[in-house]
């Protein structure tokens, strides 16, 4: 019996000692030391102001966090979907220098100083010196680079440290990377976007590729940082990737996604603010399973389609190891082995049936395209109004099938969508108009329009069917209304835009969506109508 009552009592001793131990846990929340009006005028008398940079880390749960010189602000990103401040303690990592905050931000309502962009100060100080900092929370994960070699402007080889905004538990990842400008027309704009290669030591010493899942995305060393400059929502690309995802990236026998995702970062370079970039997988032969095959009649292939040039034959008559014909640009090289004629022949037979009468077309053309592939871009297209992809911005993967090879179908570069369309020398510095009236077009993407036209394999049917299904599920008016907004919260709660809008005042910027939001919906009701007289004579 006496035993039986020890147990019990150790097992009570246990219970309390562990309630109180949560209790505890449950209120420790940011660890920063407050120092009063009088301290703080204390420290002044004795000591000397500096604008030297006595600290030089502000460390939060043993991580030193990204720093802008200009503005003496460090960045901390914390989670937007907790109301609550995050546990952890600010130290110097230096026992010669102290901090004090001359406010106690944990009576500010956390969501509200992420959204206001609100700076708190604090004072860094040792026996001597003293100065001011600032403290910025954001609702995003923060890129920060070190550039070891080279320069921004072309390439350089850096040190990466991506920090989470979602856990302070292995918060942040660090990698050595090659980093250079990518791009087109993006690389004319003073904030360009960059690819990113990352990098590590082996055994040897020897450099080699380092892969990694960044942000809960694929495992990988290939990256892209896209900039969003033109764009003033900063979220059509995202809209337009997180629709495709969601029903046509993952639609083929593959096992493949044959789309990207994107997740929002800020980016510090070298102590200097950058702004808000999308982090994204780049579309490759990794992401695409493109397969290499001994013989030349079964190696598959991507063709990205870069420029709106007709689609001739004469472009294929000369032999030679040329990347690029007829505005395509042959990518994932290190997979083909010798360049050649050969090495475009999935295309070719595609151009030569497409210059086919009406009537050979349709009896040709599902021997060169995946049916399925091509109504589900075309479709999509129609969605987000892809303009600017009539003829180009996609890519063409030359896969093996059952059938033999056949063209899949990837979209790219998305941000002239949802109303907003690229412009001349008139609209300077950003060539880029939102214009509603385009509501009503049609995107002829002459690869899919032409399958539509004709109906070939009965696909009018099918997208009538596919566009029923979408309208009923991810593309209701409530869904579309709650994924814009719920990227509108992103970027301009998180406080990011703000930011952005500082460091790059002549990109564009909006804090009203309301017009996006309206042409959304006003394009689905469009849609609506248009299907269902699609094909009808």
């Amino acid at each position: 019996m006496k035993r039986v009552v020890l147990i019990v009592n150790v097992l009570l001793l246990v219970f309390i000692c562990v309630f109180y131990i949560v209790k505890i846990d449950q209120n420790q929340y940011i660890n920063c030391k407050i120092g009063t009006p009088k301290v703080i005028h204390k420290i002044e008398t004795n000591a000397n102001l500096t604008t030297e940079n006595i600290l030089q880390n502000l460390i939060f749960n043993g991580e030193s966090l990204p720093y802008d010189t200009e503005s003496s602000t460090f960045y901390l990103p914390l989670s937007m979907d907790d109301e609550s401040w995050e546990f952890g303690e600010f130290t110097s990592g230096d026992e010669s220098v102290t901090i004090l905050f001359t406010e106690d931000f944990k009576t500010v309502d956390k969501l509200d100083a992420i959204a206001n962009n609100q700076s708190f100060t604090f004072i860094a100080f040792t026996n001597e010196e003293y100065r001011y900092y600032n403290l910025i929370f954001t609702g995003l994960p923060i890129m920060n680079i070190t550039i070891n070699e080279g320069n921004l402007d072309d390439s350089a080889q850096i040190d990466m440290s991506l920090y989470s905004a979602k856990t302070k538990s292995n918060w942040v990842k660090t990698s050595m990377a090659n980093i250079r400008v990518r791009g087109n027309t993006s690389r004319e704009f003073p904030k360009k976007a960059y690819k990113l290669e990352l990098t590590k030591f082996d055994n040897t010493g020897n450099t080699v590729s380092n892969k990694m899942s960044l942000l809960n995305m694929r495992k990988d060393n290939d990256w892209i940082l896209y900039a969003m400059y033109n764009d003033e929502s900063k979220i059509r690309d995202k809209l337009s990737i997180d629709i495709w995802s969601q029903f046509g990236a993952n639609d083929n026998s593959f096992s493949c996604d044959y789309g990207t995702k994107l997740e929002y970062v800020e980016l510090v370079v070298n102590g200097e603010y950058y702004g808000i970039y999308g982090l994204m997988e780049p579309v490759d032969a990794k992401k695409l399973g493109v397969k290499t095959a001994s013989d030349a009649s079964g190696q598959e292939y991507i063709y990205k389609r870069k420029n709106p040039y007709v689609l001739s034959l004469d472009e294929f008559i000369e032999d030679s190891d040329i990347i690029t014909r007829c505005g395509f640009e042959l990518k994932g090289l290190s997979n083909y082995g010798q360049i050649s004629l050969q090495s475009w022949q999935p295309l070719i037979n595609f151009i030569r049936v497409n210059s086919l009468s009406d009537e050979k077309y349709i009896k040709e053309i599902d021997q060169t395209i995946d049916i399925n592939s091509v109504t589900n871009a075309w479709l999509y297209l129609q969605i987000i109004s892809g303009m600017d992809h009539r003829a180009k911005n996609m890519y063409y993967v030359a896969k093996m099938t059952s059938s033999g090879i056949r063209l899949f179908f990837v979209p790219w570069d998305l941000d002239l969508t949802w109303g907003n369309v690229s412009k001349g020398e008139e609209y300077p510095p950003l060539y880029t108009a939102f214009e509603p009236e385009i509501l009503t077009e049609e995107v002829n993407w002459e690869t899919g329009q032409r399958v539509i036209d004709l109906n070939v394999d009965n696909s009018v049917s099918l997208v009538k069917d596919k566009w029923n299904t979408l309208r009923s599920s991810i593309l209701t008016d409530d869904s579309l209304t709650k994924q814009i907004e719920a990227l509108e919260n992103t970027v301009v709660n998180s406080g990011a835009m703000k930011r952005d809008e500082v460091r790059w005042p002549d990109a564009a910027h909006t804090y009203d969506y309301s017009s996006l939001k309206q042409y959304a919906l006003d394009k689905m009701e469009y849609l609506d109508t248009y299907f269902a007289t699609l094909g009808e004579e």
